[in-house]
């Protein structure tokens, strides 16, 4: 990506604290023209993976106390060069801090698009597409269940099972080819054409498996306060046509039904 963006990555409203993210080409840059650093180091000098107290300043007036989080391509979260600036979380500071770094004199920041910093993430190939899905459903999960399941995405899990079981595919197919290829020659793995055709009976019984785990996740569940379903999501697959219907339940009744292709 050439563009630098920008986003406050807190959720709104006042808290503790409230945080700015950088990334791209001018991510340092535009933060050394905010921040100034408490013992006076300028954010060039600064390593990456480092946390420094200071300030941030908008026109030259202090704006408030911060800390700058600065990490270098390609080891951070997007790939990128990244900056974050960590201040009081008012509203008011996080709002004048973000046009300050979006509209710096020769220094193109624009603001990041919903999901951009984990779009940019999947791109640069710091994480696959079904880690980059599950940030959001772990962001947006209102459950235990729901949230275990998507950090065992985003840790991995579904996409090491997909790679095991491409690796038995590829496998497999390379013994069959080798057997009609050369079909008079002794093969090293006993059992034949019915040892092939186990072991791809197995491979397809392990993919129903996880492909009914996944269809089972594919419904958005959210409980009320007093424990019961009050909206429900889900997909609904018509296997004789290349399709799917979106549907929305509300208090039992369908508020929503949308074909998609």
């Amino acid at each position: 990506m050439s563009d630098t963006i920008a986003a406050i990555i807190t959720a709104p409203g006042m808290g503790a604290m409230g945080a700015l993210r950088l990334s791209g080409p001018l991510a340092c840059d535009a933060a050394a023209a905010v921040f100034r650093a408490k013992k006076g180091r300028t954010v060039g000098e600064l390593s990456g993976y480092s946390l420094t107290f200071g300030g941030v300043y908008t026109d030259g007036t202090f704006l408030d106390q911060a800390l700058l989080l600065k990490m270098k391509a390609p080891h951070s979260f997007t790939g990128e060069d990244v900056a974050e600036l960590q201040c009081h979380g008012g509203p008011l500071v996080l709002n004048r801090l973000f046009a300050a770094v979006t509209s710096l004199p020769g220094l193109p920041v624009r603001a990041a698009e919903p999901g951009e910093f984990s779009q940019r993430a999947f791109l640069n190939g710091k994480m696959d597409l079904s880690q980059a899905e599950a940030v959001m459903e772990l962001v947006a999960a209102n459950n235990p269940r729901a949230a275990r399941l998507a950090a065992d995405q985003i840790d991995g899990s579904l996409s090491r099972w997909i790679s095991r079981l491409q690796e038995g595919i590829v496998t497999l197919l390379a013994e069959i080819e080798v057997e009609v290829d050369f079909p008079d020659e002794e093969q090293d793995a006993p059992g034949g054409a019915a040892s092939r055709s186990d072991q791809a009976r197995r491979l397809l019984e392990e993919a129903d498996e996880k492909y009914d785990e996944i269809y089972t996740r594919s419904a958005d569940i959210k409980i009320g306060e007093d424990g019961t379903v009050s909206s429900l999501i889900c997909f609904v697959i018509d296997e004789s046509v290349d399709g799917y219907y979106w549907l929305k339940i509300t208090n039992k009744q369908i508020t929503s039904l949308e074909w998609c292709l």
